[in-house]
Order: structure tokens, then C-alpha cells, then sequence
């Protein structure tokens, strides 16, 4: 999912959807195989498909973006079974995506309509890939939990960031069946396919063996208990001796107590809030401020809060952008003289996508010096930035400037925005909320396919009007972090007055 370009190369280098270019598929129902590839032949000849087959290969992809609407279930069944059960899932789904993506890429059915069936199992073949996609992006915030303080901001953004340095995959399978062509493309997937059973075994064996820093602090609280019970035990015998007068004079009356550490969250945001919740149960009722922070209400208020639904807006209109480029790339550069080319530029973007790792450092930085506010309206700018790059310019070469603005877009608003999410929600409602999240990305994303639609076979390939859309849709997103702003600037105050009653109280 992280590249579709690549991906539909091979597809129309194997002929998919080559049936819809028969002149009278519209008018009847007993084209034959051979019509079909009398079109295909020409239209390879001639160097150009014909709009419905690149229409269909673009809503392959356009179609699985839509299957984000299950997250909700996906993230309810992992922090209900857990990240264990989630990777067991996300196995199953890609083994079987890719089963069924190999068997589709067979073309030697005997009649067109079971070539037409085999080019709509892509359909269900890459829906099952996408639903790995959200899956793993769900784990990746699951990953996140079993670090703590700013290691599990870092952890987050840099499986993030190589998330999609993954669609170089891809780029590197077409230049594998372009390199032997001897060998069909069904061969090579289906060898990905055994890879990826050697590689899923890993992940498998460690969520196996993991252990979240939670539980181990979980642990380590019932270690500190039952030394506080025995520290009690002591300091009662000790009040029992001071009533007869046997108290040494060199013993403290209040020998045996501890001090309180108080939860103080980091510069960057990134500290526990369960830790915050845990350490105010003992508070005082009279020293708690009105305002219950997001972190400590219930589960359902928590995904009802406002500053949770202004983030599922802004990363609706973000994700949904990003999921655009990705799908249209290799159709918006063709618009513009990429296959005179090779697709020359097309590969300089794949290319690009594994630098994200690069920009990890910037990542790091803006989430330590900058305060999650800051940080969103940085995604923002990037946003726009090659947006209007994509608007402004017919150029190749400038848009190579969007497309390095586009990876640094993609890894700081990931990263950014899942490190937020334990910061503002307990531990047991992140998974949740991820998958809401990517449930209004899933409706959000269906406008996609009329903008595809209009872009490919009404306007001939601009894709200009469907740019200028999305180049619009970010404006709002700005003031959408301006609100979440002033949301977390109430949190904050919260817990400062708690911290400041909480240090009153101890002492």
C-alpha cells in the first residue's frame, strides 16, 4: 500500500484489465479471449492504455483504501486479545493476500470470463493486503506501548518511517521480472510470498517472547508494595516502642516512609499518562481539580473527548492526501511525460520513500524542542508544500522537489501523530482509537474514486482540479490544530494544578 506505482506497472505490463479495452465490451457478453488480447497487443504497441483499464487498475487500490472503515474492529480485537493475536491476524491476511494476488496474475485462463475473474480476484487479493496494511499500523502503536518516555515516541516514528520505506518492494519485484523475462510475474510473487512466510516468523516468534513495559512495571509496583507493607509492619512496631519508651534516639519517628515521586511529563510529551493516573489515585478528593484530564476518564468519553475528534479530522483530511499521491503517482507523471521516460521519475519517488528513515533525527528533534501543537502545524506546511508543488508545476524535474518535501511530510506526520495519541489517551484505549481514526480515513478516502474518476477518463489524466481539491482540503487542517491547541493547552494546566497540589499534600 505504501507505493501503488510499481505495482500497476506490473499489472499492466501482465495485461490486467486488458479485456476492457475491447472495442465492443460495452455491447456484448461473448467477447472473446482472443479480442481482448488483438486490444491489448495494439494498445502495447502504441504505447498508451485505453482509460477503463487504467481506471480499474487505479480503483484496485482505491477499492482496498476503503477497508480501513474495519479498523475499528481491528484495533477493538487487539487491545481486547492483544498484539499477539494482531500479528496472527495480520500473517494470515498477507499470506492469503498474496495466494490470491499470484493466483490473479495467471493469464492463461481459457475464455474471457475467466480472465475477467482472475483480474477481479485483485480486488479481494489486494483488500487483504491493505487489511495488513492497518494492521500494521495498529502494531506499530502496540510496539510503542512496551517502551516508555521519549523511546516510545522514537520507537513509533521509526517503525513509521520504515513502514514506508516497505514500497520499495514493489519497485525492486518489476525490476526483477523486467531483468527475466523468461520468468512470469506469478513466479516472482509467489516467491515474495514463501519470503515473507520466512520473515512473518520472526515477528511471530517475538510477540511470543515480549514483554510490555507496562507489565513490567506492573511488576515492579507489586515488588514496591509489598516492600511498602513490610516498611508499615516496621513503622507500627516502631510507634508501639515509642509508647513504651524503648525508641532509640538516633531512629526516625517517620523511618520507614518513602518519598512521593511526582509524575512530571516530559518537554516532548511523551511520558505515560497511566503513570500520571496511577499516582493521583491517592490524592486527596478536596486537592483534585475540576477538569478530569482525557487520559483518566472513561472509555467512551475518552474517544468522544474534543480534542480526540479534532485529531480524527485532521488525520482524516492528512491520511487521506497520502493516500492520494501514493495511489495517482505514477498516473499524474505519466500525465506529464514520465513514460517517454521510462518512468524515470516514477522510480526516483520509490526511490525516495526508504529516506524517511533519514529524517528520523528530524522527527526526534521537533518532538523535543517543540510541543505537539508545533509539531502538528509542521506536518501542515510540509502538507502544503508539495501540494502546491504538485498544482503550481508541469515540471519533472521541480516535481522531485515534492517528492522530497512528500517523504519528509510522511514520516513527521506519522510519527507525530502516534506518538500524540498515548500522550492523550490511557494505554487501553490507543488501539481503539487508531482504529476510529482509520475508519474516517476509510470514508474520507471514498472521494477518491470519483476524483480518479474524473481525472483519468474525463479530463484525460490531469490531475490538476483533483490536486487543487486536496490543496484546499489543508487549510482547514491548520485551524483544526489551532483547536487541538487550546484543547491541550486546558490539559496542561490540569495537571500542573495537580502537580502543585499533589506536592502540597506530600508535604
Amino acid at each position: 500500500m505504501a507505493c501503488w506505482g510499481p505495482f500497476q506497472l506490473m499489472m499492466e505490463e501482465n495485461s490486467a484489465f486488458d479485456w476492457k479495452c475491447a472495442a465492443d465490451n460495452e455491447t456484448t457478453n461473448v467477447t472473446t479471449i482472443e479480442a481482448a488480447a488483438a486490444t491489448s497487443a495494439s494498445t502495447s504497441t502504441s504505447g498508451e492504455l485505453c482509460a477503463d483499464q487504467t481506471s480499474a487498475l487505479l480503483n484496485v487500490n482505491l477499492v482496498a483504501i476503503t477497508t480501513q472503515i474495519l479498523s475499528p474492529v481491528l484495533g477493538h480485537f487487539i487491545d481486547k486479545c492483544g498484539p499477539k493475536a494482531g500479528i496472527y491476524f495480520l500473517t494470515t491476511c498477507l499470506w492469503t493476500g498474496l495466494a490470491l494476488v499470484t493466483i490473479a496474475t495467471s493469464r492463461n485462463a481459457p475464455t474471457y470470463e475467466n480472465t475477467a475473474a482472475l483480474d477481479r480476484l485483485l480486488y479481494v487479493g489486494y483488500c487483504l493486503l491493505a487489511l495488513v496494511t492497518w494492521t500494521g499500523d495498529l502494531m506499530i502503536v502496540q510496539v510503542g506501548l512496551y517502551f516508555a518516555g521519549h523511546t516510545r515516541s522514537r520507537v513509533i516514528f521509526s517503525l513509521s518511517a520504515m513502514f514506508d520505506a516497505g514500497g520499495v518492494v514493489y519497485l525492486g519485484l518489476r525490476a526483477i521480472t523486467q531483468s527475466s523475462p523468461d520468468v512470469s510475474v506469478t513466479v516472482w510473487i509467489g516467491t515474495f510470498l514463501l519470503l515473507s512466510i520466512c520473515v512473518m516468523s520472526g515477528s511471530i516468534y517475538f510477540w511470543n517472547v515480549a514483554v510490555a513495559s507496562s507489565d513490567a512495571d506492573d511488576e515492579a509496583a507489586k515488588h514496591t508494595e509489598a516492600i511498602e507493607s513490610s516498611d508499615g509492619d516496621a513503622a507500627e512496631e516502631q510507634m508501639q516502642a515509642t509508647e513504651q519508651g524503648d525508641l532509640p534516639e538516633n531512629t526516625s519517628a517517620v523511618q520507614g516512609c518513602h518519598d512521593t515521586e511526582l509524575p512530571i511529563e516530559a518537554d516532548d510529551g511523551s511520558a505515560a499518562p497511566d503513570t500520571l493516573e496511577q499516582s493521583v489515585t491517592n490524592v486527596p478528593a478536596e486537592n483534585m481539580h475540576d477538569y478530569i484530564l482525557v487520559s483518566e476518564r472513561s472509555v467512551k468519553d475518552q474517544l468522544l473527548s474534543l480534542p480526540f475528534l479534532l485529531l480524527c479530522a485532521f488525520f482524516a483530511i492528512q491520511y487521506t492526501s497520502y493516500q492520494w499521491n501514493v495511489s495517482t503517482m505514477r498516473d499524474f507523471l505519466a500525465y506529464l511525460g514520465d513514460d517517454d521516460y521510462d518512468n524515470r521519475y516514477l522510480k526516483i519517488f520509490t526511490l525516495l520513500l526508504p529516506g524517511g528513515i533519514a529524517v528520523l533525527p528530524l522527527v526526534d528533534a521537533i518532538l523535543i524542542h517543540l510541543d505537539f501543537v508545533r509539531a502538528f502545524q509542521c506536518v501542515n506546511a510540509l502538507a502544503l508544500g508539495y501540494t502546491l508543488v504538485k498544482v503550481c508545476s508541469d515540471s519533472l524535474q521541480v516535481q522531485i522537489a515534492g517528492f522530497v518535501l512528500f517523504v519528509i511530510f510522511s514520516c513527521v506526520m506519522f510519527g507525530v501523530t502516534f506518538s500524540f495519541l498515548p500522550v492523550l489517551l490511557a494505554g487501553n484505549v490507543v488501539g481503539k482509537a487508531a482504529g476510529i481514526m482509520f475508519a474516517v480515513t476509510g470514508l474520507t478516502s471514498l472521494i477518491c474514486l470519483p476524483l480518479a474518476r474524473l481525472a483519468v477518463q474525463d479530463l484525460g489524466g490531469n490531475f490538476f482540479i483533483p490536486n487543487l481539491v486536496f490543496c484546499a482540503l489543508l487549510f482547514p487542517s491548520i485551524v483544526l490544530i489551532y483547536l487541538i491547541g487550546r484543547c491541550m493547552k486546558r490539559e496542561n494546566e490540569a495537571k500542573v494544578q495537580r502537580r502543585t497540589s499533589l506536592t502540597s499534600s506530600v508535604r
